[in-house]
């Protein structure tokens, strides 16, 4: 028998360590993604140069070339897209309609309330008025949301009325089928889940800290693992994810969960049937003493990896690196020797102001005994690096 055949959704820069991971295998390994600046596509062996959203054009081709499993990582446009292909060709994963309820934040809503799954109270929303009616109910602060974006686009917490007709605009531009949904503000820390799901179980959960942006527009740009209450939050954690799996029909998958820490226990916010972007598999695969990315792509191969039942590694704690005012990029600033600095662009390449997690320039990753250690001695690297960082005016 020949190579068994892996495909790939995406080619970006959180595709591409899955996609090198994926080289290191003994697997033909096939890509797909619009053309375009991505890193993953000069790495692929064969490439195809087709919208990963496009349920039909990818099923086509899986089926042609009679692929023996399909993931992606970090986005979550195309998990419908995975599966269609899923139930079609009889892959391991997540299927069509249970990743289409993944995507759109209103189904996984409605889904979490009909089987009680802890999470906020929210309302689909037509327009302004709707959004204003739910805000003096629930009497402040919520969050606004495109129902079906990614990448925390279109996501904006409101503190007042005034702020509402702004944010509903700009989450609904953010929607590919205008739709959008408001939703009480949680109160507590944000924090985070790699969920692995063999079959139908949940058999391994991952608590990770989360540091962000701060509002209106939340966006991740650090974390941190393990979680510094993982003993206080594990049990409701694992627990609230079960109910969540379940609620949505998560099958073989690794999944991203975000939560709060609320003063009733961990909240479920979403669930997506893929991993994290932002080093989630770097940091959480550390401590772990896991492989991430080859874990996903065995499971998606339909095989079943044995897991270790405590962590085998030290505390890590990542940071992404970002410019708040875009620039070509011209020299990297004073770098910490005893962490490791990885850079997406190299000396004139353009580097854009920071509006999500796309435009991030690299990240910084460092383990030691305790994760407040490392936390606080990446918080301190990334300040001496970003004030000494050389960026040359556009021309």
């Amino acid at each position: 028998m020949g190579q068994k055949k892996l495909m790939i959704l995406g080619a970006g820069v959180y595709q591409k360590p899955l996609i090198e991971t994926a080289l290191s295998m003994d697997l033909e390994i096939h890509v797909a993604s619009l053309p375009g600046d991505y890193p993953g596509i000069n790495i692929a062996p064969n490439f195809h140069p087709i919208d990963i959203t496009d349920e039909q054009a990818i099923l086509q081709l899986c089926t042609k070339l009679e692929i023996d499993g399909v993931l992606t990582t970090a986005t979550d446009i195309c998990i419908p897209t995975i599966g269609l292909v899923v139930d079609n060709l009889g892959l391991s994963g997540t299927g069509h309609m249970s990743g289409y309820a993944c995507m759109d934040k209103s189904i996984m809503k409605t889904k979490f309330i009909e089987n009680n799954v802890p999470t906020a109270d929210y309302l689909d929303i037509k327009n302004e008025n709707e959004a204003k009616d739910f805000f003096e109910q629930i009497n402040g602060p919520c969050v606004i949301k495109a129902t079906d974006s990614s990448g925390s686009r279109g996501i904006i917490r409101i503190d007042s009325i005034e702020e509402i007709e702004e944010a509903f605009n700009e989450a609904l531009s953010n929607s590919s089928k205008g739709t959008v949904l408001i939703e009480e503000w949680l109160i507590g820390e944000e924090f985070g889940a790699q969920a692995i799901v063999i079959g139908k179980e949940l058999v391994l959960t991952m608590i990770h800290s989360d540091v962000t942006t701060p509002p209106p527009r939340k966006m991740p740009i650090g974390h941190g693992c393990p979680h510094p209450q993982e003993k206080r939050l594990i049990v409701e954690t694992e627990k609230a994810i079960k109910h969540a799996i379940e609620a949505l029909g998560i099958d073989n998958s690794i999944c991203n969960v975000d939560l709060i820490d609320t003063p009733n226990g961990p909240m479920v916010i979403e669930i997506a049937a893929r991993m994290g972007g932002t080093c989630l598999p770097e940091v959480c695969g550390s401590y772990w003493g896991i492989d991430l990315y080859q874990l996903a792509i065995e499971i998606a191969m339909g095989e079943q990896p044995i897991l270790p039942k405590h962590p085998v590694g030290n505390p890590t704690f990542a940071h992404v690196l970002f410019a708040e005012k875009g620039g070509v990029f011209h020299s990297p600033g004073v770098m910490n020797n005893k962490l490791e600095w990885v850079f997406d662009v190299q000396k004139g390449d353009e580097i854009k102001k920071f509006k999500g997690g796309n435009d991030r320039f690299g990240h910084v990753v460092g383990s030691s005994n305790q994760i407040s250690e490392i936390q606080s001695t990446i918080k301190e690297a990334i300040g001496e690096f970003t004030r000494t960082l050389r960026l040359e005016e556009n021309k």
